[in-house]
């Protein structure tokens, strides 16, 4: 089984400049657009919040488009159940002993855990996002300002 396909700006490997704006722009093709990011309908008043409240924090990165709605609304349900379920357990606490009810927390958990990775939204997630970001640096640019760096030591001693 191969490794996960990663997006042209994560990708580590040694692609040539060419290449990689070929697959940057083959990506910008079916992402989508993202003015077109409409919720669905069928939410409830607390999911349209949560769905609302993803969208808000996730529209600065530009990363959204209309095909994260899935995702998104995904993200909301999840979100909105979790919150209900552990309310529902501070109010009675002897749903804790239920195996029912809990085995459908820990469902919401996980499926709640995967949308925000898949949207981003963990911190492992956005520590590699800031290091492909920091890696896609202009090579020379950094060679310079370590060079920079070095000169500065040189003179303190």
């Amino acid at each position: 089984m191969g490794q996960k396909a990663v997006p042209a700006a994560l990708n580590r490997k040694h692609l040539t400049k060419a290449e990689r704006e070929k697959r940057s722009s083959a990506e910008n093709k079916l992402r989508g657009t993202a003015n077109k990011i409409r919720r669905p309908g069928d939410l409830t008043k607390e999911q349209k919040k949560y769905f609302a409240f993803f969208v808000k924090l996730l529209s600065p990165s530009e990363i959204l488009s209309s095909m994260d709605v899935e995702i998104l609304r995904s993200a909301a349900v999840s979100a909105d159940r979790v919150h209900y379920m552990n309310a529902e357990i501070d109010k009675d606490k002897t749903l804790l002993k239920s195996a029912p009810y809990m085995s459908a927390l820990k469902f919401y958990t996980i499926e709640l855990n995967r949308c925000l990775i898949e949207l981003g939204m963990t911190p492992q997630a956005r520590a590699k996002l800031a290091l492909s970001a920091k890696e896609s640096e202009d090579p020379l640019i950094a060679a310079l300002t370590m060079n920079d760096e070095e000169d500065e030591e040189d003179e303190e001693e």
